[in-house]
């Protein structure tokens, strides 16, 4: 909290804030061992806890519960949970609309149905830009694209070890309470 407070000038007025929202991620799953991408559109309920000035810097913990239906990864892939730590930069243009950019790092797991392997477990990064829009006093709307790409850990398999990577596009509509 305290390094944030360092990018900002008098005008800067840092709050606590949480928000809740959902989107979907639209993922593009593939291997070297893959013949074909293997495309699939998810939904995903997000948790937000954050610090920082809507008009400047923010710094935000994401938790994420994904409903997951692959079946890439076992023939009964099941509920995944995620977390993200991302950087905001926001923009103040005087129109009530304060555009951002972010950048940040997640990771989290979500269960398979495998002989050898009962969870899967991830890492990203994440790149996005979205909207915050204030409707009332300490509510705002925040919309955003992030786009991240995600590394899948090894699944045991009898003669080797597949891995799996994505390119993931998140699209997210949500609502937060600043404090």
């Amino acid at each position: 909290f305290i390094s944030l407070s360092l990018f900002g000038n008098d005008n800067y007025n840092p709050k606590l804030y949480l928000g809740i929202g959902s989107g979907i991620l639209n993922n593009s799953i593939f291997s070297k061992d893959l013949p074909n991408k293997y495309k699939s559109n998810q939904t995903f309920v997000s948790f937000k806890f954050g610090y920082g000035d809507i008009k400047a810097y923010s710094f935000e913990f994401n938790i994420n519960y994904i409903n997951n239906t692959t079946n890439v990864f076992s023939k009964n892939d099941k509920t995944g949970y995620g977390i993200d730590v991302s950087f905001l930069k926001a923009w103040d243009f005087g129109i009530n609309i304060f555009p951002y950019i972010s950048i940040g790092i997640g990771g989290g797991w979500f269960e398979i149905d495998r002989t050898l392997d009962n969870n899967l477990g991830f890492g990203s990064y994440n790149i996005g830009g979205g909207a915050k829009i204030p409707i009332y006093k300490d509510y705002e709307f925040d919309l955003k694209y992030e786009y991240k790409f995600i590394s899948y850990e090894g699944i045991d398999q009898i003669s080797n070890t597949q891995k799996y990577k994505s390119h993931t596009n998140m699209f997210y509509f949500g609502i937060n309470k600043r404090f």
